[in-house]
C-alpha cells in the first residue's frame, strides 16, 4: 500500500489512485478483477436476501404466536409491521392450529 501526504487521502484523490491502479493491470489482471467484483457483488446480494427473508419469516413466527395468545390482528399487524391480508391470516391461523 501506497503512503500519500494527508491531503491526498481525500475520497476524490483515493478514488482516483484507484482508477490509476487499475488502468495498470494486464488484460488477464483486469478480468480476475471484474470476476471478483462481480462475485463479492453477487455474494453481498445473496447475504442481503437471506437476511430479509429471515426477518420476514421471524415477524410471521411473532405473528403465529401473537394469533394463539388471542391478540387482534390490527395489533398482530402493528407489532410485526406485516400487513396482514385475509388470505395470510388464515394461513397463519392454520400454522398456529397444527
Amino acid at each position: 500500500m501506497t503512503i500519500y501526504p494527508l491531503f491526498l487521502n481525500e475520497p476524490i484523490f483515493q478514488k482516483g489512485f484507484a482508477i490509476a491502479e487499475l488502468a495498470h493491470l494486464t488484460p488477464r489482471q483486469y478480468e480476475a478483477y471484474l470476476k471478483s467484483v462481480l462475485e463479492y457483488s453477487e455474494l453481498d446480494n445473496v447475504t442481503d436476501t437471506a437476511f430479509k427473508e429471515g426477518e420476514i419469516e421471524k415477524a410471521k413466527q411473532i405473528a403465529r404466536n401473537s394469533l394463539a395468545i388471542g391478540l387482534p390482528i390490527d395489533t398482530i399487524a402493528q407489532i410485526t409491521g406485516l400487513t396482514l391480508t385475509a388470505l395470510e391470516i388464515e394461513n397463519l391461523k392454520g400454522a398456529v392450529a397444527k
